[in-house]
């Protein structure tokens, strides 16, 4: 391991209280779970101070506070200028942590490059085009488009759906029109402000139908808006499936576009750039097929000169109960 028995030893109380594995410290790892192994392996690992650190898929594994404690490391090891090789599935933690990835696929290299880019590319190979359909036609039926009205007062941001940092899915459905409300020229939220999304989604039916039996989901369809700050970190999702199940009571095999309206309630948020990723999937909250997804679609900036230690402030209330 590139380290003396005496600097082993030296730094026993520290990988011991890190894997935090309580008396099994002291009987032969081949009775050890592979939690436990992982967990040892890591804290040795990482106390050998490594100007390369390796980690293939072990936060797979061990509770979530041992894993939070492995994440902490790895950002503060990072930070420190050091290399880390993260190797795992969790497409959401790479994009987060990685300035650079590499997307192996069938035992080969199939890309390198920025987080966003590989991310789509693994997108589109684990959901595959299985549903060619026009991807700016309504197959049938009569089309919509987004209205003229002005929501309280504030203009409207249209967004061209073309200038997605990438999109992935096979086709079936769409979004034609895209504009967001609420927000102040050119692309300005506050604390107080109530931001709106509206999109005009359209779809084949016959796609839709054939994705519904091919992989076993209702036909019913999903939207969802992924939200995300400028390292990548995801703050929160906005969808309909999370919601009253008829919030969107829209049968795809009988319809062909629909206009659906999102209203985001205020939030207190850092101040800084945020970019919106609208999704498209047809099924339920516990049994879907993802169709589409825009990545970055929508930049938005948080203009505020609160002071916010972390990323978000929620609701909360601090007083005193009693004294003596």
């Amino acid at each position: 391991m590139g380290c003396t028995r005496k600097e082993i030893e030296t730094r026993l109380d520290e990988i011991i209280a890190f894997a935090d594995i309580g008396e099994f410290i002291e009987q032969p790892v081949k009775v050890y779970s592979s939690g436990m192994f992982v967990r040892l392996a890591f804290a040795v690992s990482v106390h050998t101070d490594p100007d390369v650190l390796i980690v293939d898929e072990a936060l797979a594994v061990g509770d979530v506070r041992f894993q939070k404690k492995c994440i902490d490391f790895m950002r503060r090891y990072k930070d420190s200028g050091k290399t880390i090789l993260f190797v795992s599935h969790d497409i959401f933690t790479v994009k987060s942590f990685c300035n650079r990835l590499v997307l192996l696929h069938d035992g080969q290299i199939e890309l390198i490059g920025n987080p966003d880019e590989v991310a789509n590319r693994y997108h589109q190979i684990m959901f595959p085009k299985s549903a060619e359909a026009p991807t700016h036609a309504v197959t049938s039926g009569a089309h919509l488009d987004l209205g003229v009205e002005v929501y309280d007062g504030s203009y409207w941001l249209d967004v061209d759906v073309d200038v997605a940092d990438h999109q992935w899915g096979d086709g079936a459905a769409w979004i034609k029109q895209l504009r967001v409300g609420g927000i102040r020229e050119p692309n300005l939220f506050g604390w107080q402000d109530e931001v709106v999304i509206e999109a005009v989604v359209q779809w084949s039916p016959d796609a839709a139908g054939r994705i519904s039996l091919e992989h076993n989901v209702p036909p019913r369809l999903l939207i969802g808006y992924r939200f995300e700050n400028s390292q990548g970190w995801v703050i929160t999702n906005f969808t309909n499936a999370m919601i009253a199940d008829d919030a969107i009571d829209v049968d795809l095999l009988t319809h062909s576009s629909c206009l659906i309206r999102c209203r985001i309630g205020a939030m207190q948020l850092a101040s800084g750039h945020y970019f919106i990723t609208p999704g498209i999937a047809i099924g339920t909250k516990d049994n879907l097929f993802p169709v589409k997804e825009y990545t970055n679609l929508i930049h938005l900036y948080c203009d505020t000169n609160e002071s916010v230690l972390g990323q978000i402030i929620l609701p909360y209330d601090i007083h005193v109960v009693d004294k003596a």
